[in-house]
């Protein structure tokens, strides 16, 4: 197994809440500084296996299936592929100003079309 830093990546330290129910990947895990790094090494070597976010589009690999179903915003949408996190935006305190703003345009259409791009659209909840 290779994963990129996970001090520097949620997403690894999520998956192995989700996946490992916080257990330690295994003592042999290659740690890399990015995940370009972890592409790479994937790519060279056909024993290895990483993860990433599916909003990641990297060459030379191959998406592996869970339960026959490929990680996908449309499967992700109807709930089929389970391995999914929420992004949420955070503020210290109430937002003003600018962030206020920008808060204001992620949760606007326009702002909504760029996210559904590469993650799931904001549900409301």
């Amino acid at each position: 197994m290779v994963i990129a830093d996970p001090k520097k990546h949620g997403t690894v330290t999520e998956f192995k809440r989700l996946a490992f129910s916080g257990r330690d990947y295994t003592a042999t895990a290659k740690i890399m500084a990015s995940y370009d790094e972890t592409f790479h090494y994937v790519a060279q070597h056909t024993e290895a296996i990483t993860l990433a976010s599916s909003s990641f589009k990297p060459t030379g690999v191959s998406v592996v299936t869970i339960n026959k179903v490929a990680p996908s915003l449309e499967t992700a949408r109807a709930g089929l592929y389970h391995f999914q996190r929420p992004l949420v935006l955070l503020s210290k305190g109430a937002p003003t100003g600018d962030v206020q703003k920008f808060f204001d345009f992620m949760q606007s259409a326009e702002g909504q079309t760029i996210v559904a791009k590469y993650f799931l659209p904001f549900s409301g909840r």
